[in-house]
């Protein structure tokens, strides 16, 4: 019987490891009501995300950077959600008959097990140049702003930083198209078209997404303070 609670700790990183290894493993789970892997799609996402929240959690005491991270990782979930409610509706209109369900449910493992990977390597990629004299890095949505003391060593560390975040952003956008093409069964050309429109329409409306967010996140950042000193 497929298990349908909350599978955190080493489930989770058994089925991170399988899902990055071969994501088509995870796709006949979303074509039955339960999981076929007894690993839940929204499992995958709640965990997922807590351990993401964790490692932002580690940077508040760089209060200066805090607020930016909270605001990227909002941001990353609102443009996750609209990437794959876009891609749904594009899918429909060149014959996709996945459920909207199943389109979900694979947004959910894409999140769930490609955002913490991310999230970790540019944590890590960030804590170990800071953690050299002369270096100041930050990772924004869609960008990575390092300033260092131009040395051998500061500017290796820098190359590094950046090579292991485009990585780790190349290997996330080929599991997503595996997994989205498997869902869809499409050739990959049809899932090519498909993915395209939804990725330029969340590209084209992050500015926006990214505004709302900073004034909603600043107006209960303020409250939460009030709150706090009253």
């Amino acid at each position: 019987m497929a298990e349908t609670g909350l599978g955190f700790g080493p489930q989770f990183v058994t089925e991170a490891w399988r899902f990055l290894t071969n994501p088509k493993g995870h796709v006949a789970a979303l074509s039955t009501s339960q999981d076929a892997n007894g690993y839940a799609p929204w499992s995958a996402f709640v965990s997922g995300v807590g351990i993401s929240v964790s490692l932002l959690a580690l940077q508040a005491t760089r209060a200066a950077y805090f607020f930016d991270s909270v605001v990227m990782f909002l941001v990353l979930v609102g443009s996750a959600c609209l990437f794959i409610f876009s891609f749904y509706f594009v899918a429909l209109l060149l014959g996709g008959r996945a459920r909207l369900v199943q389109v979900v449910g694979a947004g959910e493992y894409l999140a769930g097990f490609l955002l913490p990977t991310c999230t970790a390597v540019a944590f890590v990629s960030v804590l170990a140049v800071n953690s050299f004299p002369g270096t100041s890095c930050t990772v924004g949505y869609f960008s990575f702003v390092c300033d260092v003391v131009p040395t051998s060593t500061n500017m290796a560390l820098k190359a590094a930083a950046i090579t292991a975040i485009l990585l780790a952003g190349a290997f996330s956008t080929i599991r997503c198209f595996v997994l989205l093409k498997a869902v869809e069964q499409f050739p990959v050309w049809k899932a090519i078209a498909a993915i395209a429109p939804a990725a330029v329409l969340t590209f084209l409306l992050r500015g926006s997404m990214e505004f709302y967010v900073r004034i909603f996140s600043g107006v209960a950042h303020d409250a939460w303070k009030a709150l706090a000193g009253g």
